[in-house]
């Protein structure tokens, strides 16, 4: 396959500046209802120090640029961002998250996921973390209480990727409902795009080294951000040190002022 991951530092080095992401968790945001995943992301980069490496660069992807999500008055660097971005932090340093920000090409979700899966098994990544969301008028009675977070998960997870998630009160994703007749009914795993596909090239093999988990919140579409700070502490508990005690001080970027546009003019109308 063709380069797939661009160092910053130094583009066109084969060697990506000695980066590494051999037994590294890669956190993607899915593109799904009321961009939890990406919102998400964007809390983890400027909360826990997640320097940009790199980039992703694919035919598949729709090219983007623009200005710098994460300036702040005090930091004006003015950096571009594109369309999608690789981090990686001392913090967490088995992590690795990615920011998409541009969608995939429509009805290239294959090509671009069999590129991405490639990309994976040639430096060694542990497991793909997705983090989705899905619509909560479709949920059933179980999912109505509780924690609005469900799971995913391939065949080859680690099974104490799943206690650790049993713990922390996060179920696994209902794929059945009984109905009052007593019929078993199916139901959807709740992926979509390139998170399903994914999942399916995963599955299909037992001998792939990649596992597969997707966590998803229950959400409706609107003024998200507080749904994205949950999911940004869940992660935050899920990876830190088990002798932490400590509680994340959360950060949202700079360009979060501008999610609902501008204000209006008030003189227009007093």
């Amino acid at each position: 396959m063709s380069k797939f991951f661009y160092s910053i530092n130094n583009n066109n080095n084969n060697n990506n500046n000695n980066i590494s992401f051999k037994n590294h968790t890669l956190i993607w945001p899915s593109l799904t209802l009321g961009n939890i995943g990406q919102l998400t992301i964007d809390v983890l980069i400027c909360s826990f120090e997640f320097k940009r490496i790199g980039f992703i660069v694919d035919e598949n992807i729709i090219p983007i640029i623009g200005n710098d999500c994460f300036t702040t008055l005090d930091n004006n660097n003015g950096i571009m961002s594109t369309s999608i971005e690789v981090y990686q932090s001392s913090i967490f340093p088995s992590i690795t998250l990615v920011q998409q920000r541009s969608p995939i090409v429509d009805g290239r979700i294959p090509n671009f996921s069999e590129n991405l899966f490639k990309w994976t098994n040639a430096e060694e990544i542990k497991e793909i973390l997705f983090l989705s969301s899905s619509n909560a008028n479709k949920r059933v009675d179980s999912q109505l209480i509780g924690s609005q977070v469900r799971f995913i998960k391939s065949d080859n997870i680690d099974k104490n990727i799943i206690s650790k998630l049993n713990e922390m009160n996060i179920s696994e994703m209902e794929l059945t409902v009984q109905s009052p007749e007593g019929e078993t009914i199916q139901l959807s795993n709740r992926l979509t795009g390139l998170a399903k596909e994914i999942y399916s090239t995963i599955n299909s093999d037992n001998n792939n080294k990649v596992s597969f988990l997707c966590l998803n919140l229950f959400c409706s579409e609107g003024y998200n951000t507080n749904e994205a700070l949950q999911m940004s502490n869940l992660i935050y508990n899920f990876f830190k040190n088990p002798e932490s005690s400590s509680t994340p001080q959360l950060k949202t970027p700079s360009c979060w002022k501008l999610l609902q546009g501008p204000t209006f003019d008030q003189s227009l109308f007093f």
